[in-house]
């Protein structure tokens, strides 16, 4: 099947989305307190109640962060020189003190498990959570039909609103580049502030479709902690999705939502928890299905046609027509598993959805 130019269907895949947040993609974490200036020509201040705004007074009362007068972070970038606080979320709390073993952040006191994979689970090591505010972005990067790890690709990680609407374009909040294991460990540029959660954006070549894995959402607010949550960061062959795209083209509900991600859509894998194997009989379900639209299919044990009834022996899904931050549940023997895993769709890339179940 014909793929059409990608950059165009970037510009033109809008989902719907009525209003974008316009909360600011990154926040500074630190200043030396000197004033940068706002390119008025004077330095009479900004009216955010710092000392010496020109009105006479000490300040007038909206204190020094989050102000709107271009502190790092805060919107108009005239850098005055405010500190951003995020004690909210970096400073440590209950849990075990660094070099401990941990399998999630929330065992650590600093919330910062040093851990590259979540499925099979390994053991990691809590360490200090980044001094300037920072995320740190940790995982390895997947082959989505292998499962295997992949060196070379590239990772950028945005805010998932941005990449629900132009994935190609989505500011990069950090990026890195898998090593020879597959392995990424790389910081963002100060503290992340997204409504939505994050992703990491990862192929886009001759080889790898764009494909987008949800790496995080906020831990207070708009705001994100030390260390993303999720590490298992994905990739789809483009040769791979041309072939599902082909299979699927029989079915009446997809014919209008193809080639899979140059018309979005996501791809998804049941996969036992404890050991990252593919589960069968495995079916999907929308958690609010009275106000869904999605539609999914499972790929059939042969790999060659998809069914609508529950998952093979490969455990893959396919959804389209998913609502913006729709989530979903697994269920096994018609017995829900509490699973609450979030679907998006944007054209010109391909979202991952990835169900961890115990059978």
């Amino acid at each position: 099947m014909p793929r059409m130019n990608n950059d165009l269907l970037g510009k033109l895949g809008i989902l719907g989305v009525a209003l974008v947040l316009s909360t600011p993609a990154l926040n500074g974490c630190s200043s030396d307190g000197e004033e940068a200036g706002d390119g008025s020509g004077d330095t009479t201040g900004d009216g955010d109640g710092d000392t010496g705004d020109g009105d006479g007074d000490t300040g007038d009362g909206d204190g020094d962060t989050g102000d709107g007068d271009g502190d790092p972070g805060d919107g108009d970038g005239d850098g005055d020189g405010d500190p951003v606080d995020c004690s909210a979320t970096h400073t440590p709390g209950d849990g075990a003190p660094d070099g401990d073993s941990c399998f999630t952040n929330e065992e650590c006191a600093s919330r910062l498990c040093e851990v590259f994979q979540d499925s099979p689970p390994v053991e990691g090591t809590c360490q200090p959570a980044p001094e300037g505010c920072e995320t740190r972005i940790m995982g390895r990067v997947l082959n989505f039909g292998s499962r295997e790890p992949i060196a070379g690709v590239d990772l950028r990680v945005a805010q998932a609103i941005q990449a629900s609407t132009d994935p190609i374009n989505a500011e990069a909040l950090a990026s890195g580049t898998s090593d020879a294991d597959g392995e990424i460990d790389t910081l963002s540029d100060g503290q992340i502030a997204s409504a939505l959660g994050i992703v990491g954006l990862a192929g886009g070549d001759d080889d790898y479709f764009l494909t987008a894995t949800g790496l995080a959402s906020p831990a207070d607010g708009i705001n994100y902690g030390p260390a993303n949550a999720i590490h298992d960061i994905w990739v789809v062959p483009t040769q791979l999705l041309d072939q599902w795209s082909d299979a699927l083209m029989s079915d009446p509900e997809f014919e209008d939502h193809l080639p899979l991600g140059e018309a979005g859509g996501v791809v998804g894998l049941v996969r036992a928890a404890d050991l990252g194997t593919p589960v069968p009989g495995a079916v999907v379900v929308p958690t609010s299905p009275d106000d869904s639209d999605a539609v999914i299919r499972y790929l059939n044990d042969a790999g060659d046609g998809f069914q609508d009834t529950m998952t093979s022996v490969h455990g893959i899904f396919v959804i389209v027509k998913p609502g913006l931050a729709e989530t979903f549940d697994v269920e096994l023997l018609d017995m829900p598993q509490g699973i609450a895993g979030t679907a998006g769709s944007a054209n010109g890339a391909v979202f991952t959805l990835i169900m961890d179940v115990t059978p």
